[in-house]
């Protein structure tokens, strides 16, 4: 099981998964793949940083369920990083219909 995850492990992966995610959302438009493309490269990077060992000689990505949750909680941080941006941009207007 764990070799057919070994894809996960590949920061060129998550660099494609996070922006496919981004044009989905410049299409799309409704804020829901904008955080999780953002996650995507982020967790890219921190593979990346994770795999040359700058910070630390510990490897702390390690496992593939590390990741996926290292990803899902990045992706929860963009979502409120990203709401708190833009509502200040609509809380200003006094127009009830706001599209």
């Amino acid at each position: 099981m764990d070799s057919l995850l070994l894809f996960l492990f590949i920061p060129k992966i998550w660099i494609g998964i996070g922006l496919i995610l981004i044009i989905i959302e410049i299409f799309d438009g409704n804020m829901f793949f904008l955080p999780t493309g953002l996650s995507a490269l982020f967790t890219s990077f921190s593979l990346f940083i994770d795999n040359k060992d700058i910070l630390s000689k510990n490897i702390l990505l390690s496992h593939w369920g590390i990741i996926l949750i290292y990803f899902f909680i990045c992706s929860i941080i963009f979502v409120f990083i990203l709401k708190k941006i833009f509502k200040s941009k609509y809380e200003k207007s006094d127009d009830i219909n706001i599209y």
